[in-house]
């Protein structure tokens, strides 16, 4: 069976190389991409696809590759069993916040599960058990980031509209 990743920004089907994407912005496709060429995770092999690409866009897109090293940087420097309760949900708080300003629906009964897989928790010690013992708040969590992620975003949709700015356009 292929693997497949997906927060809803993005899904890659690594072993038919197929990747979808529902937002389309250019961090999110090199993701992805990164995901075909590498492999399951967000390990060495996955960072040093990512650290390429942003090697060639510092002449292109300084932006898009300082973003790439953002993203590279968390998955390098935190060790997924030291991680805090706080760092987890902080985490989960950001990644709700993203999908819903991206148009996406959150489904709360399956988040924690797509979180944990993606986040690179089924693989050695945190797995399963371990990370819903450790986590436990985890899907209360993500309900109230999902609550505040749709207040702000009808706050911020509503400030461009009083401004005459179509939040549909604005990127």
């Amino acid at each position: 069976m292929a693997n497949q990743y997906s927060f809803g920004l993005g899904c890659c089907d690594d072993k038919k190389k197929i990747l979808e994407v529902t937002a389309i912005r250019s961090e999110i496709i090199i993701h992805e991409i990164c995901h075909a060429i590498a492999k399951m995770g967000h390990g060495k092999r996955w960072q040093d696809r990512m650290q390429k690409v942003a090697i060639v866009a510092d002449s292109n897109d300084p932006d898009l590759s300082k973003k790439l090293r953002k993203e590279i940087e968390i998955y390098r420097t935190t060790p997924k069993e030291n991680r805090s309760g706080k760092e987890i949900y902080f985490d989960i708080a950001k990644v709700i916040e993203e999908l819903v300003f991206a148009g996406e629906t959150v489904d709360i009964d399956t988040f924690p599960e797509s979180y944990r897989y993606n986040r690179g928790f089924h693989i050695g010690d945190i797995g399963g058990k371990k990370f819903y013992k450790k986590y436990k708040n985890i899907r209360q969590v993500a309900e109230n980031a999902l609550i505040m992620a749709k207040r702000e975003y009808v706050r911020q949709k509503k400030i461009m509209e009083e401004h005459g700015i179509d939040p549909l356009e604005y990127d």
